[in-house]
């Protein structure tokens, strides 16, 4: 499928999210609850402990700041999230789709929104997020101003929300961590899925040779993971549903392939449960039968990750794809800025 037409399902999918929103009133609740609590005194070290869970901040800052044209961030300076000016984080992200494009390699860009996104209504006086809505109409306008730059972008709080739409699932699945913000390992399977999804439409894309059950094996398990914790965590460590993708030997796989076809360039969430066998890289590998390149550096999804990519002095040669998960929340990043990935 022509990258022409897979923007227009994009733009028509996004522009039907904001319909929804646009009509609701549940996501002026949502609004109305996220910034009364974001005004509240009852931050310890950036968090607040909620009914079961602890919210940072900063997460309630993202939906302000993606909602309010006129928001400042923590310099004083206006946010600028126009696709037309030259600088702004989004006129960024789409001169690298075209400077890539023009090298014959495609750009997929994979926001991940927040947990107060994802479950609004667990915020006091919080309201349920509409069916196969998800997110807020800030986040949803911004993928779609994306979207028509021609960057082509997965909407996971759409994905999200249609989970949430199944009947209460086993607490082991939920899709994100309560006391740390990042997303749980169910979280990283759906977005693995949706991002399989866009790649098996794109045109170079063949099936990789690697098969389940005689390269790989698929092992479901529910395990703790230790992690930082914030707020008034229980004693015991959450435990999660995992789907580890395990060698013939059922060891954990050698991930990283420094000539796959595909790259993925990320921050924390690229890689937070490589060392369970749970990670985005391997489960794209499960589904995708080739293994990925990675980049992933903690807190550096919007420029770091870039410079290492020139640091390599390859100019991506034989590369077919681009997989650039970041948090939402590098949209407002101030020093959001390009970065020239084939110099040298």
């Amino acid at each position: 499928m022509a990258l022409a037409q897979r923007l227009a399902l994009d733009q028509q999918a996004l522009r039907a999210r904001i319909e929804v929103l646009e009509s609701s009133k549940s996501h002026a609740g949502f609004l109305s609850a996220a910034s009364k609590l974001r005004e509240s005194k009852s931050f310890v070290d950036g968090f607040i402990d909620l009914d079961g869970w602890a919210v940072g901040r900063h997460e309630l800052n993202l939906v302000h700041d993606l909602n309010s044209p006129d928001s400042k961030d923590s310099d004083g300076a206006a946010l600028d999230l126009d696709v037309d000016r030259e600088g702004s984080p989004l006129w960024v992200i789409a001169h690298y789709a075209r400077e890539l494009r023009e090298r014959g390699i495609d750009l997929l860009v994979v926001p991940v929104p927040n947990r107060v996104q994802v479950w609004p209504d667990r915020l006091p006086d919080g309201a349920k997020p509409d069916p196969g809505g998800g997110g807020d109409l800030g986040s949803a306008r911004l993928l779609l101003a994306l979207s028509e730059a021609g960057v082509e972008v997965v909407d996971l709080s759409r994905v999200f929300a249609a989970e949430r739409e199944h009947a209460e699932p086993d607490p082991g699945d939920r899709l994100f961590r309560d006391y740390n913000p990042h997303w749980a390992p169910r979280a990283v399977v759906l977005t693995a899925d949706a991002i399989v999804a866009r790649v098996r439409r794109m045109e170079w894309y063949e099936p990789g040779p690697e098969h389940e059950g005689v390269d790989f094996f698929l092992h479901r398990e529910r395990l703790q993971h230790t992690f930082a914790n914030h707020g008034s965590p229980p004693t015991e460590y959450e435990t999660f549903w995992f789907d580890l993708v395990l060698d013939g030997s059922r060891e954990l796989i050698v991930q990283d392939d420094r000539d796959s076809p595909v790259l993925i360039l990320g921050d924390s969430y690229s890689d937070i449960y490589r060392t369970s066998g749970a990670d985005i890289a391997v489960e794209l590998y499960a589904r995708l039968g080739f293994k990925m390149d990675r980049i992933a550096v903690p807190n550096g999804g919007a420029n770091t990750v870039w410079q290492a990519v020139a640091r390599r002095r390859d100019e991506l040669r034989g590369k077919k794809l681009v997989i650039w998960i970041f948090r939402m929340s590098e949209f407002t990043n101030p020093k959001f800025r390009a970065v020239d990935p084939f110099a040298g």
